[in-house]
């Protein structure tokens, strides 16, 4: 059985995140996670990693 973090903030997330893409994607890969839900707040941009099986944009 599979385990996604379906409520993740990143760098790009005004006043709420402060965790890098890349350091995101290594870990999930690190744990095996098939996928991570990007959920940044007021800011709209592609996220897209060499290493993401899989984003869930929300």
């Amino acid at each position: 059985m599979s385990f996604v973090h379906l409520h993740v903030h990143t760098q790009y997330s005004i006043l709420d995140g402060q965790s890098s893409i890349d350091n995101l994607f290594n870990r999930a890969d690190e744990l095996g996670m098939p996928a991570i839900a990007i959920t940044d707040h007021h800011n709209l941009r592609e996220n897209t990693h060499e290493k993401a099986s899989k984003i869930i944009a929300g």
